[in-house]
């Protein structure tokens, strides 16, 4: 009987591992591809002219992304089994500006070498 419990005591520590590898994979994966939205906004704002766009415009295309992970929730809430939390768009603005915060850089830096 103790070695039933020992054993289903590691079924437990490793089903609660198992979950929290996937719980940082399934946030990794959301703040990835909202770091590539960002990546394609600041393109997308590069092939309209704004060639180095002012901190508004900047600020303009990190609301939309927010606006992005805001409808993401929002469309999860009529997903079975799904739910929104404002911790994922919080995770989904972070991509999203640290891809906006790289092009940024990025244009600045091949800006200058010219």
């Amino acid at each position: 009987v103790a070695l039933q419990c020992v054993g289903w005591r590691q079924g437990v520590a490793l089903q609660a591992a198992t979950n929290e590898i996937e719980r940082i994979v399934r946030k990794g994966a959301h703040w990835s591809l909202y770091f590539l939205l960002g990546c394609l906004l600041a393109y997308f704002a590069w092939t309209i002219g704004w060639w180095l766009p002012s901190r508004t415009q900047w600020l303009w295309l990190l609301a939309g992304c927010m606006a992005i992970a805001c409808l993401d929730e929002w469309h999860q809430l009529f997903v079975p089994g799904r739910s929104a939390q404002v911790g994922d768009v919080g995770i989904d603005t972070l991509g999203s500006a640290m891809g906006l915060g790289s092009c940024w850089l990025l244009q600045r830096w091949l800006f200058k070498s010219r």
